[in-house]
């Protein structure tokens, strides 16, 4: 496991138990799903942690990835990554609540960025 350093004013982290047997017997796979996840929007970068399970991923991942296949996405936080990435909205408020309609299943989503923390979860 490797560290940098790294100057912030905030951090986030999420250690999850993995329900996927792969996961469970595989250590490097454990370190690669550590979160937080990192993401980039035009003028943003942020971190993501999840919990939960959603569904309509997989028909997501079909309907708006043109160029990726659920199997190169891999989990469901990866997938919340890419949602926020494409959005085309301006502000990531936007692109989060646009996200959230598309969205099905039970979860809790923080979001960190240089302006702000962002916690949301199912309804």
């Amino acid at each position: 496991f490797k560290t940098t350093n790294i100057v912030t004013n905030g951090v986030i982290g999420h250690v999850r138990y993995s329900t996927y047997s792969v996961s469970k017997k595989n250590k490097e796979i454990q370190l690669k799903e550590s979160q937080p996840f990192l993401g980039n929007r035009k003028w943003i970068d942020f971190s993501l942690c999840f919990n939960g399970n959603i569904p309509n991923a997989k028909q997501l991942v079909e309907k708006y990835m043109d160029n990726e296949c659920w199997h190169e996405i891999g989990n469901d936080t990866e997938f919340l990554v890419k949602m926020v990435e494409r959005e085309n909205k301006l502000k990531i408020e936007n692109a989060l609540i646009d996200m959230l309609s598309e969205i099905h299943g039970a979860y809790c989503i923080l979001i960190l960025t240089d302006i702000g923390v962002y916690a949301m979860r199912d309804t």
